[in-house]
């Protein structure tokens, strides 16, 4: 993925960015209420990368 640099980019300085994702199961169908999709409560949308 190509980075991209500001007018202010101090060069001097160096670090990480790390970006992070997560997509919780879901079931085939949005109305289907009997399906049961793994990890879909294990609050996976709601940790952080620390």
């Amino acid at each position: 993925m190509p980075g991209k640099q500001t007018p202010d980019f101090n060069s001097s300085q160096t670090g990480i960015i790390i970006i992070e994702g997560h997509l919780d199961s879901r079931c085939n169908t949005s109305c289907d209420t009997s399906c049961l999709a793994e990890g879909m409560e294990d609050n996976g949308s709601g940790s952080a990368l620390v």
